[in-house]
């Protein structure tokens, strides 16, 4: 596995607090034992060992690789198997460590690619991947609006890659509720989409949800998305989509 992480300050009304964003991209060697050993807590190499089939094994291993490096960000002197991540009751992830530090984690996996964002839970985030795949097309096309295919007509993309953004920031705001994908995804409909001046992003905001706003850009085959609360800015030093690139320059250049 290769990674990047940063960290990355959570601003609301000059108040800031520390976070961290991590980016991980599994290759088709699979783990050492070792590696196991090293980063997953007792239970979670349990879970792995017994629980899952190949595929979430390998989604597991790559979100919780990723979750603990952007807790790192945050925390640096964890021991990372000593910080178990659990499932909560709506399947969300739930960090747990030793002398509760207030942090909550955001977990993403699509394909061999895979996120986390960790902050405090003050500012609920949610972050989603998704690949741009056009076998999905009917898939996503069904649970979009007319309203927010208008919004993202503005923006030069191919209609997968618009059907497959639009997902991946619901999918990303369910994340930030905690409800996931078990409310209807209507709810979480979308109002505006704008691009930012400074960036490739586009950032807009939802119709039942207006306390939030979420990030979308796309690399490559993949689409990704960041839900957060409207008045909190996200300052980093390193943006997001330029992480994504340089892992990936990474992933071409380890596999030459």
């Amino acid at each position: 596995m290769i990674s990047i992480s940063h960290p990355f300050l959570l601003d609301r009304n000059g108040q800031t607090e520390n976070s961290g964003l991590a980016f991980v991209f599994r290759g088709s060697d699979s783990p050492l034992p070792t590696e196991i050993d090293q980063f997953l807590h007792p239970q979670e190499q349990s879970l792995y060992s017994n629980a899952l089939v190949s595929k979430r094994q390998n989604d597991f291993l790559g979100g919780r690789y990723a979750a603990k490096k952007a807790l790192a960000e945050v925390i640096p002197h964890l021991v990372p198997n000593q910080i178990l991540i659990s499932s909560g009751v709506f399947g969300q992830p739930c960090l747990e460590i030793p002398h509760d530090s207030l942090l909550e984690v955001s977990i993403a996996h699509s394909d061999a690619l895979s996120a986390a964002m960790v902050g405090p839970r003050r500012h609920p985030l949610g972050i989603d991947i998704e690949v741009i795949n056009p076998d999905k097309q009917k898939t996503l096309a069904s649970q979009v609006t007319e309203e927010e295919l208008l919004l993202f007509e503005n923006f030069e993309m191919t209609d997968i890659e618009r059907l497959t953004r639009i997902w991946a920031t619901k999918e990303a705001l369910s994340k930030a509720l905690r409800t996931g994908m078990t409310c209807p995804f209507e709810i979480l409909s979308i109002r505006s989409a704008e691009p930012d001046p400074s960036s490739p992003l586009i950032t807009g905001r939802f119709h039942n949800f207006s306390q939030y706003t979420f990030h979308s850009w796309a690399v490559e085959t993949f689409a990704f998305s960041l839900a957060l609360p409207f008045r909190t800015t996200l300052k980093f030093d390193t943006a997001p989509h330029t992480m994504i690139n340089q892992l990936l320059a990474e992933r071409d250049g380890s596999s030459k």
